[in-house]
């Protein structure tokens, strides 16, 4: 795999910067693979410490355990993905720093399907998800989010169509891949709503197949649909590993967002405490540094919001 670092200095920045000042500032199947926080490789490039005061807000009962449950989906690059063998990414980078100041470690579980990660929290087998999650208020009827990341949907093509769709109207009538379990499925009904049918034209034909990128890609290749709709930093990402196969439609991207770290509704304390730490790391400059580190700093929230979903 090449280096995300410089990937999306070429691909992402230029996109994010223009989705998230207009859009923004107005307003997992099968297992593969455990490691612990405390590991020195794969772990956070800046490193920080244990907040005493922080780390008193973490439930008693999980404070003497020591080590909490992680889940997240890969690879869903730059939030997530595998590098040389370890785990690597801005929730990766992010999350570690966070543990420190809560003076824990983690247990990390990857899936590759992200419609297994709220089940996950809601029956208790894993202590938190940060895994590129938009915060939605349908979901937080049994999840706590603590939103740290702005992002928006774009739409991925074919390097060849990228003149067949410039528009929302070019996808009446067509078939799009938002993938397995994610919120796409019903933002692309609503767009749909109100830019196909609403003007007399044919719906969006939805597709919901495949639970990483690369598995929704090959849905283009095979002649299933037309585009995959998926985040701004992850559909530049996925673009600029297929190196020129794909292109980020220049389709307004819409629906902004913020992804938040999902806790169970039952376990808020420990949901206080998280968003202690994700504010703790933003107060001393370690969470501006990471994002610096990836190029995505115009993606950065001020304070970490508890339940601040947008939409």
């Amino acid at each position: 795999m090449s280096n995300p670092v410089n990937r999306l200095r070429t691909a992402t920045t230029t996109l994010l910067t223009g989705v998230l000042a207009v859009g923004l500032l107005a307003g997992c199947g099968s297992s593969s693979g455990d490691k612990k926080s405390g590991d020195t490789k794969g772990g956070p490039s800046v490193s920080t410490t244990a907040d005493a005061k922080v780390a008193a807000m973490v439930p008693e009962g999980m404070r003497k355990k020591g080590t909490v449950q992680w889940l997240m989906q890969i690879p869903a690059a730059p939030m997530e993905f595998k590098q040389g063998g370890e785990l690597a990414g801005i929730d990766v980078d992010l999350g570690y720093a966070m543990l420190a100041k809560l003076g824990l470690k983690a247990e990390v579980t990857t899936v590759n399907d992200f419609s297994a990660l709220i089940p996950a929290i809601t029956t208790n087998r894993a202590d938190f998800v940060m895994s590129g999650m938009k915060d939605l208020k349908e979901r937080q009827a049994k999840l706590d989010y603590i939103d740290y990341f702005k992002t928006g949907n774009a739409f991925i093509g074919k390097t060849g169509d990228k003149s067949k769709y410039a528009t929302y109207a070019d996808l009446c009538g067509k078939t799009v891949n938002t993938g397995v379990g994610a919120s796409y499925t019903a933002q692309l009904a609503e767009l749909s709503k109100r830019e196909c049918e609403a003007q007399g034209k044919p719906a969006m034909k939805n597709l919901s197949a495949g639970g990483s990128i690369p598995e929704q890609l090959l849905q283009l290749d095979q002649g299933r649909a037309v585009a995959v709709l998926n985040g701004v930093e992850l559909s530049a990402d996925a673009v600029a590993q297929a190196k020129g196969k794909y292109v980020v439609l220049d389709i307004p991207a819409f629906e902004p967002a913020y992804y938040g770290i999902a806790v169970n509704k039952s376990n808020h304390q420990f949901a206080l405490a998280v968003q202690a730490a994700m504010q703790a790391i933003m107060d001393d400059g370690t969470y501006a540094k990471i994002l610096t580190k990836y190029d995505l700093a115009g993606a950065g929230l001020d304070e970490a919001l508890l339940n601040g979903a947008l939409s």
